[in-house]
């Protein structure tokens, strides 16, 4: 049988033996740190992952909001710009449909109308060319307006 002094300390000398407990110690503290430091960068990570997906789901909501109830209106031609619409190059308006066109390019629907009703009155060929959309001309919610010029 061995003396308990070999059996506790396999090394030749009890300063030896601390030694050697101080660097696994040591060796054990720096991998618990990086560890530590690699499940914080982990975590980090996995939260900036939800962070940017969370605001991409909350953008696309906002693009639907904006697309269900919100119009963009522009190139009014000049013999429309009355009332309200006098001095302004494009705007949005309120819809009052849900989920319709998003964009009107109120100067292609003038030159797709009837000519014969745009040389009596364009104003009336426009608005009978727009047709179940003719709110956004006739009676603009505005939200938003750009200026001639500006």
């Amino acid at each position: 049988m061995l003396p308990d002094d070999e059996v506790s300390r396999p090394h030749q000398t009890r300063r030896e033996h601390q030694q050697a407990l101080a660097r696994r110690h040591r060796r054990r503290r720096r991998q618990r740190r990086r560890r530590v430091a690699r499940i914080r960068m982990w975590r980090t990570v996995q939260s900036l992952q939800f962070w940017a997906k969370t605001l991409i789901v909350f953008v696309c909501l906002g693009f639907i909001a904006f697309w269900a109830k919100f119009a963009i209106v522009y190139n009014i031609p000049a013999y429309a710009e009355r009332g309200l619409l006098y001095g302004i190059s494009a705007y949005v308006s309120e819809k009052s449909w849900w989920f319709g066109p998003l964009a009107f390019n109120i100067g292609s629907y003038s030159a797709s109308a009837d000519p014969v009703t745009i040389t009596l009155d364009p104003e009336t060929g426009l608005i009978g060319s727009l047709g179940q959309y003719q709110t956004i001309l006739v009676n603009p919610h505005f939200v938003w307006v750009r200026r001639v010029g500006g």
